[in-house]
């Protein structure tokens, strides 16, 4: 927490946390409502790409997904780099300069400038060409921002530091870590399923169905392994875990920004699973200090859950083991889910809090 501060003025500004964390998830269901705007452009990217016709259709959909990251990135990453990584005084000037990153986004610049600026209209409205490269203008600042931050961070150390063979051999352990809490984290998604699939099959076959068609195209398999962890490990750990728990503990910070990670998801199928991968990944960054840490196990999850529902026309290979497991999880009792879950968040909970201990940064 926070030193010298009141009880009364963290309460204030837990709340005022809370408030903006709903507000800017408000805005996120706002925007992925509204991604038909995206499809004019998103078209025209597949068309470029000369993509099989066969698939054009669903890269369509989905590349209009990928440009509603591209423009939720920017203000996340200036939010993250002011607030959390390079913190200092002045912060409310900071948190007004994210607030006017944030309200010249894209969702509003189509919305409100155009009825505003009639003479501006036409070049404003999401269906004219010139539209496209402003989304690829903004989209490109966020990702030069996330560059800029990783060669902050390296230039910190001594090239000579960290190519120490000490530092190399504890690197790779947490690393190897990371990766078994990944997988663990893939089977604590298939349990929950397993589970739920008990009370709601069709919510449980509509989660079934997203999965499938994202491993037969590269729009999907960049969201699955790229853009999503990186764009909400930096959102709901980076920000809302992060602000969360420096006016309030590290529970209230984990179920409060899992939750919201589960809301974002948008239906009943994805928000239980996603609930309880939110908090591995929160105890991954609480643990590790690594923002990284996060979005490493946030991807490799994301690819083991993508390989176990793998078809022929996937761009990866079928594992026939991950795919009769895959049947069994969702085919586990009740009181089996419960057990296999329990001992799953147990096997996470002691790579977490020992593993990580033994072979701790120096």
């Amino acid at each position: 927490m926070t030193p010298n501060l009141t009880k009364q003025k963290k309460m204030g500004l837990l709340a005022a946390v809370v408030v903006i964390s709903l507000l800017w998830l408000g805005y996120q269901v706002l925007l992925w409502n509204s991604q038909a705007q995206y499809f004019g452009i998103s078209r025209k990217i597949i068309e470029s790409l000369n993509i099989h016709k066969m698939n054009r259709d669903m890269e369509w959909y989905r590349f209009a997904c990928m440009l509603c990251y591209l423009q939720t990135l920017p203000h996340v990453l200036l939010a993250y780099c002011l607030l959390i990584k390079w913190p200092g005084k002045k912060t409310v000037a900071r948190v007004a300069l994210i607030a006017a990153v944030f309200l010249v986004s894209l969702l509003t610049i189509p919305r409100i400038a155009r009825n505003i600026f009639p003479s501006y209209k036409n070049i404003l409205s999401p269906n004219n060409p010139a539209y496209a490269k402003v989304v690829w203008i903004h989209g490109i600042m966020g990702m030069a921002g996330v560059l800029v931050v990783a060669l902050i961070t390296l230039l910190r150390y001594r090239w000579t530091t960290l190519l120490q063979r000490r530092r190399i051999l504890r690197a790779a352990g947490r690393y190897g870590l990371t990766i078994s809490v990944a997988v663990l984290t893939a089977f604590a998604y298939g349990f929950v399923l397993g589970i739920l699939n008990h009370y709601n099959k069709n919510a449980v076959n509509h989660v079934l169905r997203v999965f499938p068609p994202d491993t037969k195209l590269i729009s999907g398999m960049i969201i699955m392994f790229l853009m999503a962890p990186l764009v909400e490990e930096i959102a709901f750990r980076g920000l809302m875990f992060n602000l969360t728990t420096k006016y309030s503990n590290v529970w209230i910070a984990t179920i409060f920004s899992s939750v919201l990670f589960g809301l974002w998801h948008r239906n009943i199928g994805q928000f239980f699973p996603t609930t309880v991968l939110g908090m591995v990944f929160a105890w991954t960054y609480q643990r590790t200090g690594k923002l990284r840490h996060a979005m490493i196990v946030h991807s490799i999850s994301n690819f083991t859950l993508a390989l176990a529902l793998a078809t022929k026309e996937s761009y990866l290979p079928q594992v026939a083991f991950l795919a009769r497991l895959k049947y069994s999880l969702l085919d586990v009792s009740v009181l089996g889910g419960i057990l296999g879950l329990s001992v799953v968040l147990i096997l996470i909970a002691l790579i977490l809090w020992k593993g990580y201990s033994l072979l701790a940064e120096e």
